[in-house]
């Protein structure tokens, strides 16, 4: 399993629509090097799509294994829209609830965490291009929605932190 998975990552540097393919024929594997390697081809090149394997293998991961978990998951949902974030987010709080130690707990924390400066770093973004919108005299409707969007989810990462604590 070794191998094959880093065959899966030599692939993804040339073709990672092949690597993504083969990678989906592989969810199966019950190899905790496989899983890796899976999980870490997706949170390089997966989208919303590859959600649902990482939710399976949330119970494959405890104690100190579950940092690699956490860890590629949490860079998995930097790629994916707001829905599949909070759900991930969830299972965070899941970890930092019952993760077996205070390091875990701490490592889910931070993961939740770093969603939060995510879309505080988005919200600015959106804050910055609706004051040059308003100093044109344009029209703010779109950039607004999606400002209150991204504030919307950012307020709901931290409740789910804040219930972490």
């Amino acid at each position: 399993y070794l191998v094959v998975g880093s065959a899966l990552s030599a692939i993804a540097q040339y073709d990672a629509p092949a690597a993504m393919a083969k990678a989906k024929e592989l969810e199966n594997e019950t190899a905790d090097n496989m899983r890796y390697a899976i999980m870490d081809l997706y949170s390089n090149f997966g989208s919303d799509e590859n959600n649902n394997y990482f939710v399976k293998q949330k119970d494959y991961f405890t104690g100190f294994e579950s940092f690699g978990y956490l860890n590629m998951y949490s860079s998995f949902l930097k790629r994916c829209n707001d829905e599949t974030v909070l759900s991930g987010a969830a299972i965070f709080k899941d970890f930092a609830k019952s993760g077996g130690n205070a390091y875990v707990k701490f490592f889910a924390q931070k993961a939740i965490k770093g969603q939060i400066g995510r879309y505080q770093d988005k919200e600015d973004e959106y804050t910055v291009k609706l004051e040059e919108i308003k100093k044109g005299a344009g029209d703010a409707t779109a950039t607004q929605q999606l400002y209150d969007k991204t504030h919307a989810t950012k307020q709901k990462l931290q409740e789910i932190y804040d219930s972490t604590k």
